[in-house]
């Protein structure tokens, strides 16, 4: 199923991919890491890393920016997406 939102979820260590919940992010601050399933539904856990060579991160209650896009073009899905304010924006 097509995630058109998404929520943050803060943890000390990221979860394994068989316990991570589509429409979460999960982020673990100590480790500058964050992970979710990919947006599309294929299922593929996507890692963020965030510091200044890799992603920004933002969040506004509960609400998760990730800055630049979330481009899987290394998945058979392609995907390519961003996340502001807890909304998908997907790009063709």
């Amino acid at each position: 199923m097509i995630q058109e939102t998404i929520s943050a979820v803060h943890a000390h260590r990221l979860p394994e991919e068989k316990d991570m919940e589509p429409g979460k992010v999960y982020i673990a601050d100590e480790f500058q890491v964050a992970a979710h399933l990919c947006c599309c539904g294929c299922g593929e856990r996507i890692l963020l890393s965030i510091d200044p060579l890799g992603w920004k991160y933002a969040e506004e209650d509960g609400k998760p920016t990730f800055s630049p896009s979330i481009g899987n073009f290394g998945l058979p899905c392609k995907s390519h997406y961003f996340i502001r304010k807890g909304e998908v924006v997907w790009l063709k």
